[in-house]
């Protein structure tokens, strides 16, 4: 059996699944985790919605991606030009 690098990363997170799903859960790496900081998209926004984030950062919970074609929460976006997470 082959046996990448990436499956020898320790697992630092399990996420149990609600009962009858068909797993029990997930194992999370840090990879995982790391890979939810977002798709690199640029996603943009209307002047509307600009304000209203800029009035009250906490007003949305979840925003379109562009890139992933779904909304998610808004704490996975990022500023463009930041680090900063959008909302907080």
């Amino acid at each position: 059996m082959f046996v990448s690098a990436e499956d020898k990363e320790p697992f630092i997170k399990f996420e149990v699944y609600p009962e009858g799903e068909k797993s029990t859960g997930r194992f999370w790496t840090q990879k995982d985790f790391d890979a939810m900081k977002g798709c690199g998209v640029l996603t943009t926004m209307g002047l509307a919605i600009a304000e209203t984030y800029a009035r009250d950062p906490k007003y949305y919970g979840a925003t379109f991606c562009c890139g992933c074609d779904k909304h998610l929460p808004v704490e996975e976006f990022v500023w463009d030009g930041t680090d900063e997470r959008v909302g907080s």
